[in-house]
């Protein structure tokens, strides 16, 4: 049975950066948590930077932030991402002195630039709701209760609190675990037999990784925990348990030798 890692130098790779604030970008800023180090942190902080615009949403921010979050994806220096706005405001909307023109792609290939916010709204009264009444609701309205996991007092305490729990992301979680749960929510089988099964086989391979024998010895030793394991090199061999849509390959970091035949 063959392996699904394969030398394919065809593949596209991509180097990932020395530093996120070398790469030019001018209507975002990726700064290091915290700021003052050289090196990349595992916590990075993405701000839309668009000062006498209130940070409203353009081809080029989409682009940018596009940019930013496949270098993250692929960096493994990289643990955890916190996204806020300049100023006062997190984003204003769409930038309607740029219109909403589409560009050169066909109907069926367009996508919205920001719709992937759609996805973390729960149930869809509530989504039609919000939709179709082109009301302004505050985020302690009931129609929002469940799109935010915490509602702070204060503007000012919202990035503080991020960035709170971006550490303990860091400093607790293996970055294995993390995305695997993260994909196995977002590509389940459909049943609950199937996914116990996949769920099961998951759980099975990940028995004696790297980050499984660190969190138990760190449980032991009674010490904070020090995963190293990364989807480069450390992801389960069920992964991925899904066919790919060809909307584009998943680009590699340059330097790895064998690469996921997505």
């Amino acid at each position: 049975m063959g392996s699904k890692y394969v030398e394919s130098p065809s593949l596209h790779e991509i180097e990932v950066p020395k530093s996120y604030s070398d790469i030019g970008f001018t209507q975002i800023k990726v700064t290091n948590v915290p700021e003052s180090s050289r090196d990349v942190t595992p916590v990075q902080l993405v701000t839309l930077y668009r000062p006498n615009k209130y940070n409203a949403f353009t081809p080029t921010m989409m682009r940018e932030l596009e940019h930013a979050y496949t270098l993250f994806d692929i960096d493994d220096r990289v643990k955890c991402i916190v996204q806020t706005g300049h100023g006062k405001m997190f984003c204003a909307g769409a930038d309607l002195d740029t219109g909403f023109v589409g560009g050169e792609e066909q109907n069926r290939d367009h996508r919205d630039g920001g719709g992937r916010v759609a996805m973390a709204i729960n149930s869809t009264s509530k989504a039609l709701h919000l939709c179709t009444t082109g009301a302004t609701y505050p985020a302690k309205h009931p129609l929002l209760s469940d799109l935010f996991t915490e509602v702070l007092d204060t503007p000012d305490s919202v990035l503080p609190r991020a960035l709170e729990l971006a550490d303990e992301v860091v400093k607790n979680c293996s970055t294995v675990s993390l995305y695997l749960i993260k994909e196995l929510m977002y590509r389940n089988p459909g049943t609950p037999e199937a996914t116990h099964l996949l769920d099961s086989r998951i759980v099975y391979e990940c028995f004696g990784s790297k980050d499984n024998k660190e969190g138990v010895a760190a449980f032991l030793e009674k010490r904070p925990v020090n995963f190293q394991g990364t989807m480069q090199n450390d992801a389960p061999a069920a992964w991925p348990w899904w066919d790919p849509i060809a909307v584009g390959n998943r680009p590699v970091a340059k330097g790895y030798k064998f690469k996921p035949n997505l």
